[in-house]
């Protein structure tokens, strides 16, 4: 009754389906999570209107701008779960978790919160911010 109770994330939601979730297998989905955005919006996140909720699971693929400046490339971007499918061993604990340590599902918070993080595009800066080397030789 009260309009400022009223959170559209508490029937606004969004689900990141792995691809076995595709198959039928959700063990590894992830959410749902209270989403921001909507239809015909600068965040955009569709849904349909059937069933009691609006979960959605499409929405802006990456969210990346550059600017090209003289003095060095600027960049930034988000992306909507981690940068690795693979939610790391197969303990009961791991099925549907965002585990940072092996990145899965670890921008969640980031992409709900329209918030970016930084790329590293020069060789030096790719370096210094490198987690792993790998060298591959014939």
């Amino acid at each position: 009754d009260d309009p400022s109770s009223w959170l559209w994330g508490k029937i606004h939601q969004v689900r990141f389906q792995h691809f076995f979730g595709q198959a039928g297998i959700p063990s590894f989905d992830l959410g749902p999570f209270a989403a921001p955005g909507g239809r015909f919006t600068v965040n955009p996140a569709d849904y349909k209107l059937t069933g009691s909720n609006f979960v959605f699971s499409g929405g802006p693929s990456q969210r990346f701008v550059t600017i090209l400046d003289p003095a060095g490339i600027q960049a930034v971007n988000t992306l909507p779960g981690g940068q690795n499918g693979n939610p790391g061993g197969f303990a009961a604990t791991n099925y549907n978790r965002i585990n940072p340590d092996r990145h899965y599902g670890d921008l969640v918070p980031k992409w709900l919160n329209g918030e970016t993080f930084q790329y590293h595009i020069s060789r030096e800066d790719v370096a210094a911010h490198a987690a792993k080397h790998f060298r591959f030789s014939p």
